[in-house]
């Protein structure tokens, strides 16, 4: 999560490796994994791995085109029910309040005028599949909650019912 321009700079500066950012290198398994060498891999990573940034605070939202507009943020993802929490004092969000809609148009106009990705965590599929014409990165839901749901699935198959 970012609030700011410094934190979205140091975001960048944590994930990218030189000479855009700090990220070491570690070892070389990636490389082996990968079947290539550690300067292939490098430079591969360097084209391909995305920083994105959550926006979960009114203070994000208020500073989210100046935190689009940072070299090397690639996208800005919000945690609704996080923002909610702060913009409104409940969770979760409702997705009709007022603030709630503006708060994410806001944060989408900002990644349009930057040309970044948009993204949000959606209710699940459903919920996914609307907001996709709208937003290039949706996510599906909480990892918990999907195992959750899996686990639930197979147990009432075990019991046969």
């Amino acid at each position: 999560m970012v609030n700011t321009v410094e934190q979205a700079e140091q975001a960048v500066r944590w994930t990218k490796f030189p000479p855009m950012g700090v990220r070491g290198q570690g070892s070389s398994f990636c490389a082996m994994a990968s079947g290539i060498s550690t300067s292939e891999y490098v430079n591969v990573a360097y084209a391909t791995i995305l920083t994105i940034v959550q926006i979960e605070t009114p203070e994000a939202v208020a500073n989210a085109d100046a935190i689009a507009a940072v070299p090397g943020v690639d996208a800005l993802f919000i945690g609704p029910n996080d923002l909610a929490l702060d913009l409104l004092g409940y969770v979760p969000a409702r997705w009709d309040e007022p603030e709630f809609p503006d708060a994410l148009d806001q944060v989408q106009q900002a990644c349009k005028r930057r040309g970044k990705y948009a993204g949000i965590l959606t209710k699940g599929g459903a919920h996914a599949n609307e907001l996709s014409k709208d937003w290039p990165l949706v996510g599906l839901g909480s990892d918990v909650k999907t195992l959750q749901n899996a686990t639930k699935a197979v147990v009432t198959t075990a019991r046969g019912a």
